[in-house]
């Protein structure tokens, strides 16, 4: 039977570097542990509730209209702002079209006024 010779867990030696490297195991787990929850957090503070709504819409809307403003979008407050400027453009579109039908219909209802009266005038 021959001795070996070195670090062994039942020399003074061993001991110390059994105890260097549980003390950096400790570490290690507290660091993991500290990542893991700092993780947590910024996913808690990230989260939308309609996240996944939102995604869908943006990637709905890319392949169905395949404009070209959206492709560069990178980021979803980039595409809520898109969206946001899109009703107001879409807004602004139905503003202007419901003023014209009013200036027609109002066109129609003088047209229709001045028939009358030439009517009761023969």
């Amino acid at each position: 039977m021959s001795k070996s010779w070195g670090s062994s867990v039942h020399t003074s030696e061993g001991n110390v570097a059994g105890s260097r490297a549980a003390k950096l195991e400790r570490d290690r787990n507290e660091l993991i542990d500290e990542l893991k929850k700092q993780r947590q957090e910024d996913d808690a503070a990230t989260k939308i509730p309609n996240l996944r709504q939102i995604d869908a819409r943006f990637r709905k809307e890319m392949l169905e209209t395949g404009d070209d403003q959206l492709y560069g979008l990178k980021t979803r407050e980039e595409f809520e702002a898109y969206q946001e400027r899109k009703k107001t453009r879409r807004d602004i579109d139905e503003f202007e079209k419901s003023a014209e039908e009013d200036m027609r219909s109002r066109a129609k209802k003088k047209k229709k006024e001045e028939k009358k009266k030439k009517k009761k005038k023969k």
